[in-house]
């Protein structure tokens, strides 16, 4: 037996299959990944919103049981960025989300954007006063569900 004759390494076919199996495993692991930090983002989005919420309540319970019609998030004894307000101070731009007072129906919405105008990933919604409740609704699965706070 020649010992020097003998060839080591790996076939191309041999690396091709071990190519392809990674392949498989990453395309399957993928989207459970994205899912996974998509639900973080939901989590961060309604940490934001139960601060704010929790600031317009505040307010409410110190100057009367209801929102005035002038009220912005700049009246929260909350620092935000000021660069990030608009629609006359009641919408407020952060990780992703847009949030917007509702004074008329007596909440705070989130948006998590999907790229799309006017088709929002998911909508989480902080109810006023003394409910306290988180709804998040979503055309996927990112969240479904309703929290009671308090």
């Amino acid at each position: 037996m020649n010992i020097l004759n003998k060839k080591s390494g790996y076939t191309l076919t041999e690396i091709l299959i071990v190519v392809i199996i990674i392949g498989i495993l990453a395309s399957a692991g993928i989207p459970y990944y994205k899912d996974h930090i998509e639900r973080q983002k939901a989590a961060s989005g309604m940490t934001t919103l139960k601060i704010i919420g929790d600031s317009v309540d505040r307010y409410m319970a110190l100057h009367g049981d209801t929102l005035p019609n002038h009220f912005d998030f700049t009246k929260l004894d909350i620092k935000l960025d000021t660069s990030a307000l608009s629609n006359n101070n009641r919408s407020y731009t952060d990780g992703g989300f847009v949030f917007t007072l509702d004074i008329t129906n007596n909440k705070i919405d989130a948006e998590r954007g999907s790229g799309v105008p006017n088709r929002p990933l998911y909508t989480i919604s902080y109810s006023l006063g003394d409910e306290n409740d988180i709804t998040c609704s979503s055309t996927t699965e990112i969240c479904s569900e309703t929290l009671h706070l308090t």
